[in-house]
């Protein structure tokens, strides 16, 4: 009898905690932290699953809005755990929605998409929380300007959304106003909007009121309305410093910089910026990057060149953190897959010692096994081969992007051995990234294909003429077209090699007479793409179809074009042969097996 009256007890003290916490919460988060935390003991206490869960629940709460996000993720991923073990789906639905909205925060993109995505279909029964896991994928896809994606997430949210009452059903209405409006249907837009901030008035919604009027003053900005884009952005802004949200305040202020800069308004515009310079000292870098480019905009706008350059210095900072922080955590992703296949190699070396006298049926599982690892080590350079890509392009792009912003203010000043310096580094980015996009196309040729099918050359080399259309337009070439067999093959290996061969004579056409290309089969039945062009030097033909080998370095190219040919061939078991005399043409034989 005792033991079920102190439960009753517990519980009745739980639920009344739960109930406090819930009151003070969204008012007051220092409170609510501290109330929440009592809760947690209590519960840990009473060693009640589903109120610690809760606890951790409403303490992650706290630290996301105090904007302490690596907290609030901590705190959200053990009330998931908690909630995992005792099988209380509902809250594992709700901190998955949270945590991925933490993610998206702290610009942890790829991973955000992945749990929220995991969240929408996760079996919980909370309409609210299917509706913000949508609402959020939306907003990454928003970012990312793919607005398409976007509307579709925005509107699965607002299908969930039960009750029109609701204070998040204005504020997924804001979004999809806004969404219409980036892609100009403005009617719709505007229709949406309005409903929106009429909802939100009535449910006295201030933070989704003051976006209301922010997205209508960018639905004005749009239409070059200036009086009537100020008024709502103005009345955003006293609103949202009313409530006190600081990431609202730096978005409205950003915008509404633009417009008082616009309307030549520009100390107001600059005291906008310096005052949200100094409010986003303390928050994560993805908010200071917004800021920051956009006082970096106005000062070279004002021609403010020294003060331009500064806040370029501190958004190369942000730029490059990130990156370093990202190439960390891809070191570490392939140092594990290095240490594992180091054990993986290990056990290998030790089955085939001790199988080494094994009849020719152990031998037979073990090349069975084999040709399984290889699959996997393959599909793991694949990955590697895609990252180190991926990973590279980035920085290549930074550079080539933040040279010529800093160019900018100052080009005019060089002197023609400086400005020709800058140049090299400009031109030097574009080849690097081209060659690694070559070089990818190299190490991922064939791939996913599947079989063989038969292949009329004569139909591919005609699509081929076709999509080079433009290019063999401005050269003025002729292109002649005979007999051409059908060869079993993967006809988008083959079209490459088409085009490489067919762009390759273009790039060489000789300045002195008019570009002829033939393609034809000879009496060996080889096919023969021939052209009257500027030849390949002899003692250059027996290395064109390395790597990185080209002809002529003032050509555009990365010396992959041909290389990529032979292994296309080779792919085929076939084989690809050059001839010229090094000064009137030159003619690739392509043999099939």
């Amino acid at each position: 009898m005792a033991n079920v009256l102190n439960i009753h007890s517990n519980s009745a003290l739980l639920d009344r905690l739960r109930d406090e916490v819930e009151a003070i919460i969204v008012a007051d988060q220092v409170e609510g932290l501290k109330k929440s935390k009592a809760y947690h003991r209590a519960a840990e206490k009473a060693a009640d699953a589903m109120h610690q869960a809760l606890a951790l629940k409403y303490i992650a709460f706290c630290f996301f809005h105090k904007r302490e996000l690596d907290k609030a993720l901590s705190f959200g991923n053990s009330a998931k755990e908690v909630a995992h073990q005792n099988g209380l789906p509902g809250i594992v639905q709700s901190m998955l929605s949270f945590t991925g909205m933490v993610l998206r925060h702290l610009g942890r993109i790829e991973e955000s998409i992945q749990i929220l995505t995991e969240a929408v279909s996760y079996p919980g029964d909370s309409p609210e929380v299917l509706a913000g896991s949508y609402n959020n994928l939306a907003v990454i896809y928003d970012t990312k300007e793919e607005f398409d994606k976007a509307l579709k997430f925005y509107k699965k949210a607002l299908q969930h959304m039960e009750d029109k009452a609701s204070p998040n059903y204005p504020f997924i209405l804001g979004n999809i106003g806004r969404c219409l409006l980036s892609l100009k249907d403005y009617n719709e837009s505007k229709i949406m909007l309005d409903e929106s901030l009429l909802l939100s008035q009535k449910c006295n919604n201030t933070i989704a009121e003051s976006r209301s009027h922010q997205y209508l003053g960018l639905y004005h900005f749009e239409l070059k309305e200036f009086a009537h884009c100020r008024s709502h952005l103005e009345e955003a802004l006293r609103l949202v410093n009313k409530a006190g949200h600081i990431i609202d305040k730096l978005r409205i202020s950003f915008h509404l910089s633009h417009v008082y800069e616009h309307t030549d308004q520009i100390a107001q515009a600059e005291e906008l910026i310096k005052e949200s310079l100094e409010v986003c000292k303390e928050l994560q870098p993805i908010h200071k990057e917004l800021v920051i480019k956009r006082a970096l905009d106005f000062y070279q706008n004002q021609g403010k060149p020294i003060i331009a350059l500064g806040h370029a210095k501190d958004l190369l900072e942000i730029v490059g953190a990130r990156e370093i922080d990202k190439r960390e955590r891809r070191i570490s992703e392939l140092q594990m897959q290095f240490e594992s296949k180091e054990k993986d190699r290990e056990i290998e070396t030790l089955q085939r010692e001790r199988n080494h006298q094994e009849a020719l049926l152990a031998q037979a599982r073990l090349t069975e096994e084999a040709n399984i690892k290889l699959e996997k080590a393959n599909e793991e350079l694949r990955q590697f081969t895609y990252a180190v890509s991926h990973d590279l392009k980035e920085p290549i792009r930074q550079v080539k992007n933040y040279a010529q912003i800093a160019l900018m203010p100052i080009k005019d000043k060089l002197s023609p051995k400086e400005a020709t310096m800058v140049q090299f580094v400009l031109d030097g980015s574009h080849r690097a990234h081209q060659m690694i996009d070559d070089l990818y196309s190299f190490a991922t040729v064939g791939e996913g294909e599947q079989q063989k099918e038969e292949i009329s050359l004569l139909k591919l080399a005609q699509d081929s003429v076709v999509d080079l259309a433009d290019k063999i337009k401005a050269s003025g070439a002729e292109i002649i077209l005979k007999v051409l067999p059908t060869v079993s093959g993967h006809e988008s290996m083959l079209r490459q090699l088409f085009l490489n061969l067919i762009s390759n004579a273009l790039k060489f056409a000789h300045p002195d007479r008019k570009l002829r290309i033939t393609i034809d089969t000879d009496a060996d039945g080889a096919v023969v793409i021939a052209d009257n062009g500027q030849g390949i030097p002899v003692e250059a033909q027996n290395k064109i179809f390395s790597l990185f080998q080209q002809v002529d370095r003032q050509k555009e190219g990365s010396g992959i074009g041909l290389a990529l040919c032979a292994k296309i061939m080779q792919k085929h078991n076939g084989q690809i042969a050059v001839t010229s005399n090094g000064h009137s043409g030159t003619s690739f034989r392509l043999i099939f097996s």
